[in-house]
């Protein structure tokens, strides 16, 4: 009988390692809706950041107008004063509501840049969690309670935060200021700050700036939205004005600390004297395409360019449609995506893609869905759930159902099989993409004007130079 082989195989020592949290302070004390903070983080000395396990942290107060809102509580009258409590709401995506973009420099040079950040930050939630993970970051992201008896997806009260105030109009419920509200979310819809690979700070030259800017006051609707309590007319609930002050705002990272000795032999393995470091990543692009009122309530045909869709690798595209009308009211809010067309695909270099159009809500799901390899079947029985999915849905004129729950993402997966995990997505650099999308005679007409957002997700290259500069190649 033959011996055995064995086999050895030389196990690596770890490396002498500190891990370390760095608080990275906004230089504004205070910023208001629209404004920017402004927060650096500078090269660390045998560091290496671990920014998937960073976050962004915030607290907000906001001054608020509008009809019915929560009344000041009254211990005296407590089943009086909560009466309104249900009738404002975070929009469900939670504290990325109130980012519009994201900056990020070396050295005042741009490295990526994200707008319509909120509305990124949608799509994904939409298409890509689960119901532990969405009631996980409720927590500390005050994103969405769902309502697991009727698979509704509601946004969390403001009053969970703590009692409104301002006396003088919130006895009327027609305005208060809400409670301070503190918010730790991991900035997932950024290439590089949502990377697992360790980024050298070490090796940086000069410092990373965050630049956050937040949703202007003019787009209420975009924060918060109303809900109706049964009984009440929608006309009654409205949200008027919005004004927002944000406080404490930092950058919070996970660092390792090498020692000098584990650090030398990290740049001799790796080479980092003579050669860049690269690494790749999945970043985001929205393209946006308006629609009027008009283009909704008709029966008719669109083939619309998407726009800012030109990468080496585009692995996928996520849609849906927001309707925004700068005021909350009758129960909608600018940050849950619908879809409003009967039928849906796209044209890409001529050729139409699925060959068979998104014609129902289950197939708009299941395209959502394929993009992702870590498909759970708790998304389409809760977010996606069918009897909340539908097509050719709109945002009614007033009186209609309050506290809308509709919710649609359109995906379309552009990666070849079956190596998903590689960087093998479409080259769009000079390949136009088109919107197609039907609408039929409908009863019920929408009251407002829709943005369609496209969400390209494309790879990416980090690139930190031998001199130090970063940068990232798409």
């Amino acid at each position: 009988m033959l011996q055995q082989e064995v086999q050895y195989e030389e196990i690596p020592e770890s490396y002498g390692a500190a891990l370390r949290k760095y608080k990275h302070q906004a230089a504004e004390t205070s910023v208001k809706g629209n404004g920017t903070a402004h927060i650096k983080i500078y090269s660390e000395r045998n560091s290496f950041a671990n920014f998937a396990d960073s976050y962004l942290s915030f607290t907000v107060q906001s001054e608020i107008t509008g009809k019915k809102l929560p009344l000041v509580p009254d211990p005296a009258d407590y089943a009086t004063s909560s009466a309104n409590d249900a009738h404002l709401r975070l929009t469900p995506i939670g504290a990325a509501q109130y980012i519009q973009q994201i900056t990020i420099l070396n050295n005042n040079r741009t490295v990526e840049e994200i707008t319509d950040y909120s509305k990124i930050a949608a799509l994904l939630m939409y298409a890509d969690a689960s119901v532990n993970s969405l009631n996980q970051m409720s927590v500390t992201g005050g994103s969405t309670f769902v309502n697991e008896k009727e698979w509704q997806v509601t946004g969390r009260k403001v009053t969970d935060f703590g009692p409104v105030t301002n006396p003088s109009a919130a006895a009327a419920g027609t305005g208060i200021t809400t409670p301070l509200m503190t918010f730790c979310i991991p900035l997932n819809c950024s290439g590089l700050l949502s990377s697992k690979s360790p980024f050298p700070l070490g090796e940086l030259s000069g410092h990373i700036e965050l630049r956050i800017q937040f949703v202007g006051n003019n787009e209420p609707d975009q924060c918060y939205y109303t809900s109706v309590a049964e009984g009440d007319g929608a006309a009654e609930v409205s949200i008027g004005s919005m004004k927002n002050t944000f406080t404490n705002v930092s950058y919070n990272t996970t660092v390792y600390e090498l020692e000098d000795a584990a650090a030398a032999e990290v740049a001799r393995d790796n080479d980092f004297k003579s050669m860049p470091i690269k690494y790749s990543v999945e970043s985001y692009r929205p393209s946006r395409i308006q629609f009027s009122k008009g283009d909704l309530n008709k029966a008719g045909r669109y083939s619309r360019l998407i726009p800012e869709q030109r990468y080496v690798s585009l692995r996928y595209l996520l849609c849906g449609g927001f309707y925004s009308n700068g005021a909350s009211a009758y129960g909608t809010n600018g940050n849950q995506p619908i879809n409003p067309w009967d039928t849906v695909a796209f044209r890409i270099g001529g050729v139409q893609h699925p060959n068979d159009p998104y014609d129902s809500a289950a197939s708009c799901t299941v395209g959502a869905l394929s993009i992702f390899s870590n498909i759970s079947p708790s998304i389409p029985t809760s977010l996606l759930r069918g009897s909340f999915t539908e097509t050719n849905q709109r945002v009614a004129v007033a009186g209609f159902a309050a506290n809308d729950n509709q919710r649609a993402v359109v995906g379309l997966s552009l990666q070849s099989m079956p190596n998903a995990e590689a960087i093998n997505g479409l080259d769009t650099r000079d390949i136009d993409i088109s919107l197609l999308a039907t609408t039929k005679v409908v009863t019920t007409q929408a009251s407002r004007a829709l943005q369609w957002i496209t969400v390209g997700c494309f790879d990416a290259v980090v690139v930190i130079s031998t001199d130090g500069v970063l940068s990232m190649s798409y």
